[in-house]
């Protein structure tokens, strides 16, 4: 029972009234005024996968298109410094998702920090990344190209093992109990 003589939206005060938004339901009834919330229906939704967003958020911003025109797509840059700063990821799911749509746009799958177009974002970089709470530990270009080196490429390295991202201390984090195979060199 809401405390208030009005419905969460505001929608009527008191009454026989009814009232239905995206977040809630309520019912007024003449006995006492006061609002009742109503359960949601339940609705079944997809949802496209998150690894896949990354994937193609990746892809689009390292394509050139016809007549050597590169990205002006920043945005997704943004969207990904905020999905790494916010959300734990498995490195072989992400790693495979970015491989498949790189594969499929016929595009390479390493050294995607190095293809990100920095020099024409700077600026536009800065500006979509200070409204974005999540992007205060990376507010430039170099900043994200940073993050994206250690979240993305990392991920697609062959040396990876099995790893899960910690987005509170950006890295990635083993998570299979067998040590690293020695390094040669």
């Amino acid at each position: 029972m809401l405390e208030s003589a009005s419905c969460a939206a505001g929608h009527h005060r008191g009454g026989k009234a009814s009232c239905t938004d995206s977040q809630h339901h309520c019912r007024c009834d003449d006995a006492d005024g006061i609002p009742e919330q109503v359960p949601s229906p339940r609705v079944q939704f997809r949802l496209y996968p998150l690894v896949d967003q990354i994937a193609d958020k990746v892809a689009a911003m390292t394509e050139v298109h016809s007549g050597g025109r590169r990205s002006t797509r920043s945005r997704d840059l943004v969207d990904i410094v905020t999905y790494a700063s916010t959300q734990a990821f498995e490195s072989r799911p992400l790693a495979q998702a970015i491989a498949a749509e790189m594969r499929l746009r016929r595009l390479p799958d390493d050294d995607i920090a190095g293809r990100i177009p920095a020099e024409d974002w700077r600026a536009r970089y800065a500006v979509e990344a200070a409204r974005i709470t999540h992007c205060r530990r990376h507010p430039t270009i170099s900043d994200a190209v940073d993050l994206v080196r250690t979240f993305i490429d990392d991920a697609l390295a062959e040396t990876t093992a099995a790893k899960r991202w910690n987005p509170d201390l950006l890295e990635w984090e083993r998570t299979d109990p067998t040590p690293p195979p020695p390094r040669r060199g």
